[in-house]
């Protein structure tokens, strides 16, 4: 045996200890490894939830199914119109519309969540005549900053009001024009209920109690003094006297739309 054949014992121990080393190493991550792959983690899941916030996609998803379902219930609009030379006097979301075996849509699409908020619902306006030569479709996006183009009654009629009642504060922010509008019919047509500020606290400045007077509804005020109202057989009837609606002394919500604004349960 040459001498380059002889092995040799350190190397031997050397290479084995460094195989142990090397065996060892495998065995698992550190501490502070660990430590170290969950931080990066944590950070990468955060900004992901960040930029892709569920709840705003979420609302993102439902506004764009609230914008396409009123774009066609535009479509269908303004097909009746092409057909009769007016707009429907009332429009009842959720079920088909035809007129004499023309139907204009299989179902009238409604709000996703109007059955869990009716202040989410879609609404439909229409001007207060036997033939309509307008109408206006309502809804509310819920994403985050929503134009006021959005709404081109916002910017109406020189800056003057052209917002139905109650559009504010049912955070109506949404909606389709067709024909020449009527903003003083607009302004009396009561899409849902509004906020009442109750009157200041006690005296010598104080919050205290509220002992003062109750604030009372702003009168609606209707094109020609014709009110109408749901009664006690759960359709819209006329009204009259107007003593017997909200902010003159009555019980009755009354509306100027002869349909009720479709909050009856028989229009």
């Amino acid at each position: 045996m040459t001498k380059s054949q002889i092995p040799n014992p350190k190397s031997q121990e050397v290479g084995a200890w460094g195989l142990g080393l090397g065996a060892s190493r495998k065995a698992g991550f550190t501490l502070i490894e660990l430590l170290v792959v969950i931080v990066i983690l944590s950070i990468l899941i955060i900004g992901l939830i960040m930029t892709f916030n569920p709840l705003t996609q979420y609302n993102k998803a439902e506004d764009g199914k609230r914008e396409h379902d009123i774009g066609q219930i535009q479509r269908a609009l303004d097909s009746y119109f092409n057909d009769t030379s007016c707009y429907p006097t009332s429009l009842t979301f959720g079920q088909k519309w035809s007129v004499n075996n023309q139907v204009y849509m299989e179902q009238v699409p409604q709000d996703p969540n109007c059955s869990r908020d009716t202040n989410q619902c879609y609404k439909y306006e229409a001007g207060p005549t036997n033939c309509p030569q307008w109408a206006v479709v309502y809804g509310s996006l819920r994403g985050p900053a929503i134009p006021t183009s959005a709404c081109p009654l916002i910017t109406r009629n020189n800056g003057a009001t052209c917002l139905p009642v109650g559009f504010t504060d049912n955070k109506y922010n949404y909606c389709i024009l067709m024909g020449s509008i009527d903003c003083q019919s607009i302004s009396s047509f009561v899409i849902g209920p509004t906020s009442i500020p109750s009157n200041g606290g006690g005296g010598n400045g104080g919050g205290g109690n509220n002992n003062g007077p109750t604030a009372t509804p702003t009168p609606l005020v209707c094109p020609g003094d014709i009110y109408h109202g749901c009664t006690s057989d759960s359709r819209c009837n006329a009204i009259s006297p107007k003593t017997q609606c909200v902010g003159y002394g009555g019980a009755i919500q009354c509306y100027c739309d002869q349909h009720c604004n479709q909050q009856c349960q028989f229009n």
